[in-house]
């Protein structure tokens, strides 16, 4: 894995990382009954639409948190939550049955 040299730039990061945090959290507020849905509108269970709010929240995080040497880790855990929850609503989608 190759070892990035600069930090994401500042308009990336302050741009888009509380869009991505904001957009996140719509959708965790949305699988926990927080925004509520009509049932015959949504197509996807809340389930899958948790999954991708923690995608978002975790990726607008890891935006928020490039460049603090100190929490290094936990980016690194945020990243693999992302990739884990991202993976996980895309192989569910792909098997579930079509409309």
């Amino acid at each position: 894995m190759s070892k990035r040299e600069s930090p994401i730039p500042a308009v990336v990061k302050w741009l888009f990382g509380p869009v991505m945090l904001a957009a996140g959290g719509l959708g965790l507020a949305a699988a926990f009954g927080l925004i509520r849905l009509e049932a015959s509108r949504t197509h996807a269970p809340l389930w899958m639409i948790g999954a991708i709010g923690v995608s978002f929240a975790a990726m607008g995080l890891v935006l928020l948190l490039d460049g603090i040497e100190a929490l290094r880790r936990v980016r690194g855990w945020l990243a693999f939550t992302f990739l884990v929850s991202f993976a996980s609503a895309g192989v569910a989608s792909s098997l579930a049955d079509p409309i």
